[in-house]
């Protein structure tokens, strides 16, 4: 279940769509283990950023997203009339009934119009039909700038996942991994770059230096 998610989780235009996948799999697999079913559904609902009003949008670029979804999310950002300031983060709850039913264009709202706004990505592919929006330019222009868009926050806790099992490998004692870092850092100082001359410089003055000391 979480292969398809871990390895497209990367991917900014598929993040909305498959977000909402993730946490519906997780509601169903409650008939295969409840425990597992709640405890991973509660820990994801608190990363649901992508399904927030404003990200949302970038399943309006997703090739996944159906094109009879897309219709209803047009219909939802052009007639919703709420102006309140949208959350950053949605939360589901994972036990609601109605989560296995939710689709992507249920959390498209008049706030979801601020994400073409702040990437300043033109619009008016939206007057036209989502069957002819790939052979639209501006549609097209907008979908080759988000496909350079950064998920962040995954690259950065995978990031820190890796990091703390390798140091887990290496040494399991609190001092030696202290001496890790200085290890570390020194190679930095003296490797600032990989250039040929600073590897030749490094190499001819290293040794001279440390038997000197």
């Amino acid at each position: 279940m979480y292969i398809d998610a871990w390895f497209t989780a990367p991917l900014a235009i598929s993040a909305p769509s498959n977000d909402l996948k993730l946490i519906q799999a997780l509601a169903d697999y409650k008939t295969e283990n409840c425990i597992i079913s709640e405890a991973a559904g509660s820990k994801f609902r608190g990363h649901l950023w992508y399904l927030s009003e404003e990200l949302v949008g970038l399943a309006f670029y997703d090739p996944d997203v159906p094109s009879e979804s897309k219709r209803k999310m047009v219909n939802a950002l052009l007639q919703n009339t709420n102006a309140h300031e949208p959350q950053k983060r949605i939360q589901l709850n994972i036990k609601s009934p109605e989560v296995p039913h939710f689709q992507i264009e249920h959390f498209v709202t008049k706030n979801t119009s601020r994400f073409f706004d702040r990437l300043m990505l033109s619009t008016s592919f939206l007057e036209t039909d989502p069957e002819n929006w790939e052979t639209n330019a501006d549609y097209s222009a907008g979908r080759a700038v988000l496909k350079h868009l950064q998920v962040v926050n995954d690259s950065a806790e995978r990031g820190v996942a890796l990091i703390e099992e390798y140091n887990s490998i290496l040494t399991r004692k609190e001092n030696q991994k202290q001496f890790l870092l200085q290890v570390v850092q020194e190679h930095r100082r003296r490797f600032p770059n990989f250039n040929k001359e600073t590897l030749s410089s490094c190499q001819l003055s290293g040794p001279h230096t440390e038997a000197t000391d």
